[in-house]
């Protein structure tokens, strides 16, 4: 008891190393946030409950290291550990690599300039840099600390899109999230296993007739078959973008698309119902269509009350768009109000997203440190609306090298948003958004 009181006193830690692994002196409440730096550059923190950490290896880099209490303590002593690069084999080629098993090979399909995704090409090992002492850590700003919000389990949940990038993507994602958005998953035992709530885009078959050229009969079945195979399915989503003419065709928006799609969203309801009753997963429906800036395609089909009944909550896609700047980094959160006053349901935004690589056709182009601080401050208001259920940011990594919606890199280097993420789901204040 004596020494928990005397090591609260105790404001800051002294850090160690031993072998690659960080260990320190007790201090505060027993919390701590550990921040690393590469070459000058934060790349990346963690929070962890005890006195010792074992940080991820970063091959061929010497990693600057310090941590501080939780919330808002000084920060440490700085250490280093150096990673030594991937070893080579005999008369120097990189010996094989293992290839993860991915859960399923991504399905081909329509996409827009954003959806573009490929399994990551492999890389060649970095070369060893020279022995170097690394830079300091740079002097920051710490952002006004903000308490922990205290929410019943469920009330409000953060996740991502993402899906068949290997056997590590599940832990990485639950590192982020609770919830992931699969588009036209698989058997769900990869992400559920490691505690991962599932919400499935059952994205299609596309079809450039819009909805009404969709066999709603086979769509039904399909579904009921999926979640008869996945009896955990936290949600599934009632095709993706409906109103898109870039998967649904010229005609898309019409007035007999719109109809057909509510006349499918009881066709589910109902299935799910007689297959599943109360066990059933929830059922969504997208208000917006997919496009950043109108409802109509919602306020649309919502005119048949039973399908508005039918549905547990309705979807939106909030990108920013490509105007005004100093809007477009906060979404298009007018979108998503008024898809609640309209509708009187929960809203669950299954994409919106902040690409370091553009402009696209619905979002600027932003610099690391803004894509994390926008996907913060986004998840940050959409807690405090009351009606949003959750947002799944769009996406896990970026769809081609250089750069895009991921919170990764292609190969899957973090980038600031990975921590500004993290920072989100521990409810902490965001430290590297600034």
């Amino acid at each position: 008891m004596i020494a928990a009181l005397l090591s609260a006193l105790v404001l800051v830690p002294s850090l160690s190393v031993s072998g690659k692994t960080l260990q320190w002196t007790p201090a505060g409440s027993g919390s701590y946030r550990v921040q690393e730096q590469i070459d000058g550059t934060r790349t990346g923190s963690a929070r962890v409950d005890g006195t010792s950490y074992t940080p991820e290896a970063q091959p061929g880099h010497t990693v600057s290291y310090r941590i501080r209490t939780v919330p808002n303590g000084e920060w440490s002593n700085t250490v280093t550990i150096a990673f030594p690069a991937s070893k080579k084999g005999k008369h120097g080629e990189e010996p094989p690599k293992e290839e993860e098993e991915a859960p399923k090979e991504e399905k081909e399909r329509p996409k827009k300039e954003h959806h573009e995704e490929e399994p990551p090409a492999e890389e060649p090992p970095a070369e060893e840099p020279p022995a170097e002492e690394p830079p300091p850590f740079e002097e920051e700003e710490e952002l006004p600390e903000e308490p922990p919000l205290e929410e019943p389990a469920g009330s409000f949940f953060v996740g991502l899109n993402a899906g068949y990038w290997g056997s590590s993507e599940p832990g990485d994602l639950k590192k982020l999230g609770t919830v992931v958005r699969l588009d036209t998953p698989p058997k769900l035992t990869p992400w559920e296993a490691v505690g991962l709530k599932v919400i499935a885009d059952e994205a299609g078959p596309y079809s450039k007739e819009g909805v009404s050229g969709l066999d709603h009969h086979a769509y039904v079945e399909k579904v009921v078959n999926f979640v008869k195979a996945n009896p955990h399915v936290y949600a599934v989503e009632v095709l993706n973008e409906p109103g898109g003419s870039w998967f649904w065709g010229g005609s898309s928006e019409s007035g007999a698309n719109r109809e057909s799609y509510a006349r499918l969203l009881i066709e589910v309801h109902d299935a799910l119902v007689a297959n599943f009753h109360s066990a059933r997963p929830l059922e969504l429906a997208s208000w917006d269509g997919g496009h950043d800036s109108s409802n109509a395609w919602g306020e649309a089909w919502s005119k048949n009350a039973t399908a508005l009944a039918d549905v547990d909550g309705v979807t939106s896609h909030p990108y920013g768009g490509t105007g005004s700047r100093s809007s477009a980094i906060l979404g298009n959160r007018r979108l998503v109000e008024s898809a609640h006053t309209a509708s009187k349901k929960p809203v669950y935004i299954t994409e919106v997203g902040f690409p370091t690589k553009g402009p696209t056709g619905d979002s600027l182009q932003y610099s690391e440190i803004e894509q994390a601080w926008a996907i913060f401050q986004f998840a940050l208001w959409a807690r405090t609306t009351g009606y949003v259920a959750g947002v799944t940011f769009y996406g896990y990594r970026d769809g081609t090298e250089g750069g895009g919606y991921g919170v990764e890199t292609h190969a899957g280097a973090k980038k600031l948003a990975f921590t500004a993420m993290q920072d989100i789901k521990e409810s902490l204040p965001c430290l590297i958004c600034q």
